[in-house]
C-alpha cells in the first residue's frame, strides 16, 4: 500500500532528523565492550550477543533459549509496586515481549554485559496491561505514547502457541499480503491491539499512517486512507471503544465516523494548488510517472487524494507529527546543518532534562519519548523555514550538555561509569549559565574543550547508534 511505504519513509526521516540527541543519551548508557566480551554465564541464566542484530539472546543454564532477545540499547525494564523487577525481552524477531522476572543473577549479567545498574527501570506505573477478550491475549501500551500502539506479552507457553497460530491463520488466509508467518505476526499482533479484524476474504486493519481494507478476492473492496498523525490518534481514542457494527469494507459506511472524528476522506482535487502540484510531483518523483499508462482515472484521483494528505495547503510535505518543513531530503546539509539563534527557552528545558535524566537514569538511556515531544514542541512553534535548521542547534547544543555534565561527573570518579549513582552536588555548578558560556559556536557546529578520550567515545558510539537505528 503506498500510503504505508511513504509513512515508513516519513517515520525514517523523522528518525534521522532526531537521532543524534537521541544518540548521545542511549550510546553513553551502555557499558558495551566488544572486544573483551567473550560469555558470561549464570546457574540459571546466559546472555549470547549477536551483532548483527545489536541484541543479546537470553539462554538458561542448560543452553536453551529463555526469550527472544534484549536489545543493546533499549531494554526495557519495569519494577511494579511490590519491587519486581521484569526484564521484557522479545518473542523471535517480533515485537511481541516475554516477561522475565530479574533475579540477583540475571541482574549480575546485566549488569556486567550491558552496564544496566539496578536502578535503570520504568515504574509499571506508567504502563497500562489491556486484555483481549477473543484470544486472551494480553499487551502492554504506554499512554504517552500514542504511535507506538503497543506489545503483546506472552506470558507462557500457552501465549506463545495461540499468538503463533493467529500469526498463521493470517498467513494461510491471507497469503498474497502475509506470505509467511513472520509478515503474519505483524497483522496478528494488530488484532490483539484490537486494530485488526478478520473477514472470510479480507481483513480490516488501522495503524499509525493508515487505515485499510484489504480483500484478496474482490479488489474493488480494497481501500485505504492516509491518516495525518492528529487523524490516528483521534480514530484511535474513538475505535478503542469498540469497532463499528457496519461491514468494515465499505468504505462509505465510514464517512460518519471520519466526520465525528475529523479525518479528511475526500480530498479536493484543485490542479492549480500546491497541495496538489506537490503530491503530483512527488509521486512522479516515487513512482517515475504519474498517473500510470492504463490506470483508471478513478484510481488515479483515488491514489492522488491519498497522498495530497502528506502535504499542508502551501504544498510542505508534513512529517509523522503533522509537521511542515522537517523533510532533509529536500534541503542540502550545507542549508541545514547550521547553528541558528533558537528561543532560550526550548534549549534551556533540554538542559534541564539532560540533568534531570542523568541524575535520575544514572547516565542510561531513558524518556526518549519526552525528548520527541520537546523537538515536536518547538518544531510546531518555529517558522518553517527554521524548523530544521533550529532542529539541528538544538541537538547540537543537548549533545554539548551531555558532554560537559559528563565532565564533571569523570572530574569527581574517574572511574565513574554509566549505571553508577551520580552525586546531585557534583552537577550544582554546571548551570544553563555555565554550560552556554562554555560551548563555542562556528557557525556550523558547536564545540567545548572537552576530554579528547571521552569525546571520540561519544562520538564512535553516535555513529553506532545512527547505523543501528537506520537499519
Amino acid at each position: 500500500m503506498i500510503s504505508q511505504r511513504i509513512f515508513r519513509r516519513n517515520f525514517i526521516i523523522l528518525i534521522a532528523a532526531l537521532s543524534i540527541a537521541v544518540c548521545a543519551a542511549v550510546v553513553l548508557g551502555r557499558n558495551f565492550k566488544v572486544p573483551s566480551f567473550h560469555k558470561l554465564q549464570s546457574e540459571h541464566y546466559m546472555l549470547r550477543p549477536d551483532y548483527d542484530l545489536y541484541r543479546y539472546e537470553l539462554f538458561d543454564g542448560d543452553g536453551q533459549k529463555v526469550a527472544g532477545a534484549v536489545d543493546f540499547y533499549s531494554p526495557l525494564i519495569l519494577q511494579d509496586d511490590a519491587g519486581l523487577r521484569i526484564l521484557m525481552t522479545r518473542y523471535e524477531d517480533t515485537d511481541a515481549y516475554m516477561p522475565v522476572v530479574i533475579d540477583k543473577e540475571l541482574q549480575r549479567d546485566l549488569d556486567e554485559t550491558i552496564g544496566i545498574d539496578a536502578g535503570a527501570y520504568e515504574p509499571m506505573s506508567d504502563y497500562e496491561i489491556i486484555t483481549d477478550e477473543t484470544t486472551s491475549l494480553s499487551y502492554i501500551i504506554k499512554p504517552e505514547t500514542p504511535l507506538d500502539g503497543g506489545h503483546v506479552l506472552l506470558y507462557d507457553d500457552e501465549d506463545v502457541s495461540t499468538f503463533t497460530a493467529l500469526a498463521q491463520l493470517y498467513a494461510d488466509a491471507y497469503h498474497e499480503i502475509c506470505p509467511d508467518v513472520s509478515t503474519g505476526y505483524i497483522y496478528a499482533a494488530l488484532e490483539v491491539q484490537q486494530h485488526a479484524k478478520r473477514y472470510e476474504d479480507g481483513f480490516f486493519v488501522y495503524q499509525p499512517g493508515s487505515i485499510s481494507y484489504i480483500d484478496v478476492k474482490d479488489t474493488d473492496r480494497h481501500w485505504t486512507l492516509t491518516l495525518t498523525y492528529d487523524e490516528y490518534i483521534s480514530l484511535s481514542d474513538y475505535l478503542m471503544r469498540g469497532l463499528p457494527e457496519f461491514n468494515l469494507w465499505d468504505f462509505k459506511a465510514w464517512y460518519t465516523v471520519f466526520n465525528r472524528t475529523g479525518i479528511e476522506y475526500d480530498v479536493r482535487l484543485d490542479p492549480e494548488s500546491p497541495r496538489y502540484q506537490a503530491a503530483v510531483a512527488d509521486l512522479e518523483r516515487l513512482w517515475g510517472w504519474y498517473p500510470a499508462p492504463g490506470m483508471s482515472e478513478e484510481t488515479a484521483a483515488y491514489n492522488l487524494k491519498n497522498h495530497m494528505k502528506l502535504f499542508d495547503d502551501e504544498g510542505y510535505e508534513l512529517n509523522i507529527y503533522g509537521i511542515a518543513g522537517m523533510n532533509a531530503t529536500d534541503v542540502p546539509k550545507e542549508e541545514r546543518a547550521v547553528i541558528i539563534d533558537v528561543p532560550e527557552e526550548y534549549l534551556r528545558a533540554f538542559f534541564e532534562h539532560e540533568k534531570e535524566s542523568l541524575i535520575k537514569w544514572r547516565g542510561l538511556s531513558r524518556d526518549a519519548d519526552k525528548k520527541t515531544k520537546m523537538y515536536t514542541a518547538y518544531q510546531k512553534a518555529a517558522p518553517k523555514e527554521d524548523r530544521l535548521k533550529g532542529t539541528y542547534t538544538i541537538q547540537r547544543y543537548d549533545r554539548m550538555y551531555l558532554l560537559l555534565m559528563l565532565q564533571a561527573v569523570k572530574r569527581n570518579d574517574s572511574d565513574w561509569k554509566p549505571g553508577d549513582k551520580v552525586d546531585d552536588n557534583v552537577l550544582r555548578d554546571v548551570t544553563f549559565e555555565y554550560a552556554m558560556e562554555h560551548i563555542y559556536s562556528d557557525g556550523r557546529t558547536l564545540s567545548i574543550i572537552a576530554d579528547p578520550k571521552l569525546q571520540k567515545e561519544l562520538d564512535d558510539a553516535s555513529a553506532r547508534m545512527l547505523e543501528w537505528m537506520l537499519r
